[in-house]
């Protein structure tokens, strides 16, 4: 007869050498929505290292724009004059377009950020959002121009999501 402390299956310690690439894990329920995630890198350690911080805020920013709760107007100076047309135009034939009656909280979250440096000079980020409790998927593209004042800028050329 077996005893109720003795284990049916040996058990198995997962090592690090035995582990997935590393995934950002879902937040727990009720943690709060503000906590933007760590973009995880591909390639560029030293560029992806910079740009962090940026855009994991610049992705939080399209989450909120593409869930309502933010005007799209805000994003344009991180924008392509085409981009933002794109952006715009895709809200307005979604219907997703803020009101000023709109006072309620859009209730979308930023899940997961993943970035992968192309070149010294370009950038491409995805990210998983959750809005009414589906998840979808937003992916940008990001290069460094010169502005009108001469110095280099990260600007977002294409936005893509489902």
């Amino acid at each position: 007869m077996r005893t109720s402390t003795e284990l049916r299956s040996p058990a198995r310690f997962v090592t690090d050498e035995d582990a997935l690439p590393a995934q950002l894990p879902l937040p727990l329920p009720g943690s709060p929505t503000s906590v933007v995630p760590v973009p995880q890198t591909r390639d560029g350690e030293e560029l992806a290292r910079q740009l962090r911080a940026p855009l994991a805020r610049f992705m939080q920013g399209v989450t909120e724009v593409l869930c309502g709760g933010r005007p799209a107007r805000q994003l344009s100076a991180w924008m392509t004059p085409d981009a933002y047309r794109a952006l715009v135009t895709a809200l307005v034939r979604q219907g997703r377009v803020p009101t000023r009656q709109d006072r309620r909280p859009a209730g979308g979250r930023l899940a997961s950020v993943h970035l992968s440096v192309v070149s010294e000079r370009a950038v491409e980020v995805t990210g998983r959002m959750v809005h009414r409790g589906r998840s979808h998927a937003i992916a940008v593209r990001l290069e460094l121009v010169t502005s009108p004042r001469g110095r280099a800028v990260w600007t977002c050329t294409a936005l893509e999501w489902a």
